[in-house]
């Protein structure tokens, strides 16, 4: 694009729309977000993807525990802390929990 072609839309853009940069950079920043989540999504609910997933974590496991190195404590640890924030993760997307509070009468 020409120079002067790309002052002229920055300058419709800036002085006949009204838009700044930081809210053309803030509406970009969100549609990503939500193509980038409609995606996590949609692979979530893939078999394929799942099965991949899941043969890829199994060899991680299998190749970290059949190396010469022990699978120390501190490893295992970092594993079960990142299931237990996966689980959680996808619990509390799924539930809703209504609470009352509030004395007997």
């Amino acid at each position: 694009m020409p120079q002067q072609s790309y002052l002229e839309i920055k300058n419709y853009i800036h002085n006949e729309l009204g838009f700044t940069k930081e809210m053309i950079l803030d509406m970009f920043q969100k549609e990503i977000q939500s193509l980038a989540q409609k995606k996590i999504d949609s692979l979530a609910e893939d078999d394929f993807f799942i099965k991949r997933t899941d043969l890829y974590v199994k060899k991680l496991v299998d190749d970290s525990l059949s190396s010469s190195m022990l699978f120390s404590q501190t490893s295992k640890n970092k594993v079960e802390s990142m299931v237990k924030q996966e689980i959680s993760s996808q619990l509390a997307s799924r539930i809703q929990i209504d609470l009352k509070v509030g004395l007997k009468e």
